[in-house]
């Protein structure tokens, strides 16, 4: 919170002995790179979302960035076909955006994974399969509201330990907005590495 709860929060004795997904993945000039993340990462789509944002001007704050950015990006980005193995099950399939989660919200307040806990070794993954431009910009609210699970004809939903992808095609991968780097990577769980003060 930004107001005066803020402080309370911060003094809380509410402590979550939190989880931190790390992921093993390949820098654009083709090095090995490890990068962490408390939240949620985006594989797909949501990596240049991210390219957009960092190419733009933050001044409306970070849910208009986003929002903007994830417009530009519906208009250009064209879906992958990638291969994944989650906890040993092998797939492939054409994919517009993977979301791996660990906490609930992320581009400035979308609620992407409103199941996902931070404190269970579990990761929450969204698997959303192919989409028209129309299609995505009318399913936009459900992606803010938490409400994928209205999309079952495209969008599938796993709890896992470990996951790992790859695709033939450039794919960024963006933890927490960042971009450490692309496809191939391998996302797993750090159990309870991290203490978190929990909102009052």
């Amino acid at each position: 919170p930004r107001d005066g709860p803020a402080f309370r929060t911060v003094l809380s004795e509410e402590i979550v002995q939190a989880d931190v997904g790390r992921i093993s993945l390949t820098r654009e000039n083709g090095e090995p790179e490890t990068a962490y993340f408390l939240n949620t990462c985006h594989v797909g789509i949501g990596g240049e979302v991210a390219v957009q944002v960092s190419h733009s001007s933050k001044v409306l704050g970070g849910f208009a960035s986003f929002l903007f950015g994830t417009l530009r990006a519906l208009a250009i980005y064209k879906d992958k076909r990638m291969r994944l193995n989650i906890d040993g099950v092998e797939s492939e399939q054409i994919v517009k955006e993977l979301i791996i989660a660990k906490g609930q919200y992320d581009g400035g307040g979308m609620h992407v994974a409103p199941h996902a806990r931070l404190d269970n070794g579990l990761f929450d993954i969204y698997v959303i399969g192919e989409v028209s431009f129309p299609d995505a910009i009318m399913s936009l609210p459900k992606l803010y509201r938490g409400r994928l699970d209205l999309r079952p004809d495209i969008v599938t939903y796993y709890q896992a330990r470990s996951i790992s992808v790859n695709c033939d095609e450039k794919v960024y991968v963006s933890p927490h907005g960042e971009l450490p780097g692309i496809l191939p990577a391998h996302f797993d769980i750090l159990p309870q590495s991290l203490r978190v003060v929990r909102r009052a």
